[in-house]
């Protein structure tokens, strides 16, 4: 009873929080001129803009393979289908729960620990926000990010650092914590011990054996090659998932915009990466809401107000959707064809 109360108030503060965040990105544009700039988009890029972003789960998926090594060698085959079941979880569920799904039916069809594949998934998410910062960095020397400072400044009276402050060092605060964990696992698990003294003898056993998992799980980073590797996998992938989004943009017929190709592809890239971290907060189900403000107004930034914001919400709509719905009807036909059904997955990771 308790933990369906626990879910409910979940669902509900999700509900709320994307409620809300929709009514903003609906009452602040015109929704004819949004439904027209996505009915008038040229169709034939969808397609493209979907395979990018199905190859970005490719590389994903061997990411993933390499942090899986020291927990048990799984092949890319067996894994891509998990990647998507995860995914299309992560679009249906709030607050990021996709991700114990994921961790779940991993375990169950690998017969290993979901908590150690757990901690990979994490590592996984901090990998992503380091290389997204990483190319926000690199895009500054082509593009002049003074203007995105001011309008945060003017807006919500926040300084550049500060604001660097917020989007980087938690990142690079938690990769720090991975890494000195990782290096010193024994030293780590005997200090956790220490801490759970107070529990009970049977909580006490089940969150040493939890404890130990999930330092296992993120062994993967202790080698040096294997790092720079995950970082190498990393580039790829957000590289083709800003692909997604330059696809979209063609098919709205924005390459007037931008000086040539390649700072349109930049300006993506850029988006891509704005987005990503700024709807990172987990929330509603697919980052739904948070996205489309995020996208839009990131849209809005590169083009130096030239769009106007209702094509810019078709803009943002149109891409979420080809992030979501293909990935969650292929991830249904996964289930369907393994005969797992969703809902009781979803009951079993909880």
């Amino acid at each position: 009873m308790e933990f369906k109360l626990v879910n409910l108030i979940k669902l509900c503060t999700a509900f709320v929080f994307s409620t809300f965040l929709l009514g903003l990105f609906i009452f602040t544009i015109d929704i004819n001129t949004m439904v027209n700039s996505i009915i008038n988009s040229d169709y034939r890029y969808y397609l493209p803009a979907f395979v990018m972003y199905l190859f970005s789960l490719i590389f994903r998926t061997l990411r993933w393979k390499i942090l899986l090594t020291p927990i048990k060698p799984i092949s890319s085959f067996n894994l891509f289908p998990i990647v998507i079941v995860g995914y299309m979880a992560n679009n249906l569920l709030p607050f990021r729960l996709g991700e114990f799904t994921r961790a779940y039916y991993t375990g169950i069809r690998e017969d290993i620990s979901k908590a150690a594949v757990l901690s990979t998934i994490f590592l996984e998410r901090v990998l992503d926000a380091l290389i997204l910062l990483l190319f926000i960095f690199i895009i500054s020397f082509f593009i002049p990010l003074s203007d995105f400072f001011i309008i945060f400044e003017d807006s919500f009276g926040l300084n550049r650092i500060l604001i660097i402050s917020v989007f980087s060092l938690p990142f690079i605060l938690l990769f720090t914590l991975i890494l000195s964990i990782a290096y010193a696992p024994n030293r780590t698990h005997i200090f956790f011990l220490k801490i759970i003294l107070i529990f009970p003898e049977k909580i006490k056993n089940h969150l040493g054996n939890l404890s130990e998992n999930l330092i296992n799980g993120l062994m993967s980073v202790r080698e040096t090659k294997k790092l720079l590797l995950l970082f190498l996998l990393s580039i790829p992938i957000w590289v083709l998932e800003s692909g997604l989004f330059f696809f979209v943009a063609l098919s709205f017929d924005l390459s007037y915009i931008y000086q040539n190709y390649f700072y349109m592809i930049v300006y993506m890239v850029l988006i891509t990466a704005i987005v990503n971290i700024g709807s990172s907060i987990p929330a509603a189900p697919g980052g739904l809401g948070l996205f489309e403000l995020i996208a839009r107004e990131a849209l809005i930034f590169s083009s130096i107000g030239l769009i106007d914001r209702s094509i810019a919400a078709g803009f943002a709509t149109l891409s979420h959707a080809l992030l979501i719905f293909p990935v969650i009807i292929i991830g249904q036909l996964i289930l369907l064809f393994s005969n797992v059904s969703f809902f009781k997955l979803i009951k079993s990771s909880n």
